[in-house]
């Protein structure tokens, strides 16, 4: 049996690595279409987007603009904006904080000076959300947007170097380095984001850079251009690794070259993966725990679930069913199967209400279309905000179901029983089930038995769960942030 799981499981990596492969050449073949047909164009289009996007940011956002050429900081933090939310303490006091970093943010001022980079990556938005960004900086003095960063001369020099490289002209020595090593093609907004980089450092000149999400573009470049200054970089692992994850796992020696000086992860598991399965050498990777966990250790003090019934006006018998939707990660396709699956089960269950947290990526179309299908059952339901405290949700609920979020490991922390819904068709992208964790649902028929099942009775996965938390979280002890604290001190002082 072992040996038929073994093999399974071989076969299914085979499948991703293939999947892998035909999403690098799909990525190749797309990039020799646009420099056949339209590649110039873009050149000549793609300034006028970012001279709009700086006259956009000095308008309306000209408050948070800092000086900060004459300040001596010891770590600059760089973050994105969606990572900007609510939360509690240890101590249960409600607060605005970076839910990735800011406990580390607030543990490093004990010693040093500390400010943080604040992007926001635009992929689906066309400028900078304005009301979310000026909530953050009336909030803190800790931290600058990146865009201030930016200005004409910069957006025209990105420009002319991308025009250059359309006749095979050098960019720039050390940007023409950047490209080879991640096998980019040179286009404006990268090279807008090396200069960005470039420009941030020589200005702040931080003994440390710690990122969070080091495979944003604009941290891509920070790191890079930190190598090139000599700045030693930190990055704390953003969320599950797995063994086909493309911003991580690599075969290419080149991506040496942009890659932190340390890699901060949460287990055991994932150390092994970036030493054995990419190009990270030992020494580069070290297993602190995960910061933004160390709340967990406290949540039976934090979290109370009768005030949270109270706020949303449920009834005290009703068993809690949390779902963490992913549907800017899914197709219409399967989202409009999870919802046939889960508001038909959760309408033929009695006395159970179903709370959906919606990521925070999501858009204003997903909510919409959450409750365009809502309107064809009669259920009990809440629609929490996006905003609002996930681990709150985590520990009040009775079964928590998802696809693949990192959610599923808190709730493993917090000892809920989970549900994969995983109505693709394809394999589990992360190994909840595998690791005896979570209970796989495969078949939209499967999820009423399982919910039954679990409310009942769910100690096949609970006698898993602390294997499972020393392999992927090293520990739950409130300790994490001082480990993490303890690598930027030790670096700094080497340095």
């Amino acid at each position: 049996m072992g040996g038929k799981n073994m093999r399974n499981r071989e076969q299914g990596l085979n499948k991703r690595k293939n999947n892998q492969v035909l999403r690098v050449k799909k990525y190749y073949i797309e990039n020799k279409i646009e420099n056949m047909l339209g590649s110039t164009l873009i050149k000549f289009i793609d300034p006028v987007y970012y001279i709009l996007r700086y006259i956009h940011f000095n308008i309306f956002f000209h408050n948070t603009k800092k000086d900060i050429k004459n300040e001596k900081i010891d770590i600059l933090f760089s973050s994105l904006l969606l990572n900007w939310r609510e939360r509690k303490d240890k101590f249960g006091k409600k607060y605005e904080d970076d839910i990735m970093i800011g406990d580390v943010m607030r543990k490093s001022k004990e010693r040093f000076y500390v400010k943080g980079i604040d992007q926001e990556e635009v992929a689906n938005k066309i400028f900078r959300p304005y009301k979310k960004t000026q909530r953050k900086y009336r909030k803190t003095d800790d931290w600058i947007c990146a865009e201030q960063f930016i200005d004409m001369s910069s957006i025209f020099k990105a420009f002319f170097l991308s025009i250059n490289s359309s006749f095979r002209y050098r960019t720039d020595k050390n940007f023409d380095y950047y490209f080879s090593a991640l096998s980019k093609s040179v286009k404006l907004r990268y090279l807008l984001d090396l200069i960005i980089a470039k420009k941030i450092l020589s200005q702040v000149k931080p003994k440390v850079l710690f990122l969070t999400c080091e495979y944003s573009p604009l941290n891509r470049a920070l790191a890079y251009m930190a190598r090139t200054e000599g700045i030693p970089t930190i990055a704390l692992q953003h969320g599950i690794i797995t063994p086909v994850h493309p911003d991580y796992i690599f075969d290419d020696n080149n991506m040496k070259l942009v890659l932190p000086n340390i890699t901060l992860v949460y287990g055991r598991y994932h150390y092994n993966l970036l030493t054995k399965n990419s190009v990270y050498e030992p020494k580069q990777v070290i297993v602190t725990g995960n910061p933004r966990y160390d709340v967990l250790y406290h949540a039976d003090k934090i979290y109370s679930r009768e005030e949270f019934l109270k706020k949303y006006n449920i009834r005290p018998d009703s068993k809690i069913i949390l779902w963490i939707t992913q549907c800017h990660d899914l197709s219409e396709e399967e989202n409009i199967k999870n919802f046939v699956a889960v508001f038909g089960t959760m309408q033929n269950l009695k006395d159970k209400i179903l709370i959906i947290k919606q990521h925070p990526g999501e858009e204003e179309k997903h909510t919409k279309m959450i409750e365009a299908n809502l309107k064809k059952y009669k259920i009990d339901v809440v629609i929490t905000p996006k905003s609002s405290d996930t681990y709150e949700q985590l520990y009040v609920c009775d079964l928590m179901m998802t696809k693949n979020s990192t959610v599923a490991m808190e709730a493993v922390a917090l000892n809920k029983p989970v549900i994969v819904l995983n109505l693709s068709g394809e394999r589990d992208v992360v190994d909840y089930v595998e690791q005896g964790v979570a209970l796989g649902v495969y078949r939209e028929e499967d999820l009423r038995t399982a919910i039954e099942k679990l409310l009942k009775d769910e100690s096949d996965l609970s006698k898993n769960r602390k294997r499972y938390i020393e392999k992927y979280l090293y520990k739950i002890d409130g300790k994490a942030t001082e480990r993490v604290a303890g690598v930027i001190k030790t670096m700094i002082d080497r340095f």
